[in-house]
């Protein structure tokens, strides 16, 4: 990811792909099934589970997609004020290049460095618990790709979340068991409680 700036003077961030990088990965995940065929015959590693992973970094490559869920989060997402999402820049970006706009704040470790007070910490954890409650409960997709540096901090509490190469969508029965939790439907007694349980 490079930094730029845009014709109109806006402060960008260029995602730009490794050459062949999609058919290197193929190509590994050939090696690695190779790999693991014992002990997928055995049972030992699921055959989902390679397919999953392969599936997953895959999707990291795929820069259209990515600025799908770009948009998608922006938008279901800008009622969270503290939030900044980065916009895509479509007439610049191609399957293999990603223009955005720049987001700033820092990375939790450097964020910690500068010692914000309690009162800051406490409310981006409250914002942090916010943001993934919302995105299961009410979007039913989440940013999947909790990397440490996909999280910009900023001295306000704002929060800027990046890198949407890999989001899953929820199926509804996990959204509903989240709920369950949610509601200490066990408390509610047994027949209340069997019902999350079919």
């Amino acid at each position: 990811v490079h930094r730029a700036v845009t014709r109109n003077g806006e402060k960008a961030a260029v995602k730009i792909q490794y050459p062949a990088i999609r058919s290197a990965i193929e190509n590994d995940f050939k090696l690695v099934r190779s790999a693991t065929w014992p002990a997928r015959i055995s049972g030992h590693v699921p055959k989902g589970l390679v397919d999953e992973l392969q599936k997953s970094i895959l999707e990291e490559t795929d820069y259209v997609q990515e600025a799908d869920n770009l948009e998608f989060f922006r938008k279901a997402l800008s009622k969270l004020a503290y939030l900044r999402i980065p916009k895509v820049y479509r007439e610049l970006s191609t399957d293999r290049v990603l223009t955005m706009s720049y987001i700033e704040g820092e990375i939790l470790s450097d964020f910690l460095k500068g010692k914000p007070s309690a009162a800051v910490r406490d409310l981006i954890g409250a914002r942090l618990l916010e943001m993934q409650a919302t995105q299961e409960h009410w979007l039913k997709a989440v940013h999947a790709d909790h990397h440490p540096g996909n999280y910009l901090f900023q001295p306000d509490g704002g929060i800027g979340l990046v890198d949407f190469g890999s989001v899953k969508r929820l199926r509804f029965e996990i959204s509903e068991l989240n709920q369950c939790y949610l509601e200490r439907t066990w408390q509610k007694g047994e027949t209340e409680a069997r019902h999350f349980l079919k």
